[in-house]
């Protein structure tokens, strides 16, 4: 069963908290418009969280027109996934990362966060 992603994004850290918030499940994806990785993976970790997790939200950061953000969340690399639990950063995905990466970092917090 194929679900809709939820994807927002965030430009202030007030945006960026208030979505934490929100949603108990997160990958907040900070990106750089020259980064060809994040382009080429960013649709797939979308269509994983639509397909996989569907209550999880997807939360873009352009990191090169948010440095501040960036910075706050101290990212230094492009692509990066932060992987939130309950507002929380469960874990990191830097630079050299696949799917597959995502998938796991996901998999079993999200099982027994939503009881699946």
């Amino acid at each position: 069963m194929t679900g809709s992603a939820m994807n927002r994004e965030a430009t202030t850290p007030q945006e960026l908290e208030s979505l934490l918030v929100d949603y108990p499940a997160a990958v907040v994806w900070f990106s750089t418009p020259d980064c060809s990785v994040c382009h080429a993976l960013r649709p797939r970790v979308e269509a994983l969280l639509a397909e996989e997790f569907p209550r999880a939200v997807h939360i873009r950061v352009d990191a090169a027109a948010h440095p501040e953000l960036a910075g706050q969340w101290l990212v230094t690399a492009a692509p990066t996934a932060v992987i939130c639990l309950e507002g929380r950063e469960h874990q990191r995905l830097s630079r050299s990362f696949g799917i597959d990466a995502v998938r796991q970092a996901l998999a079993r917090p999200y099982g027994l966060l939503f009881d699946e």
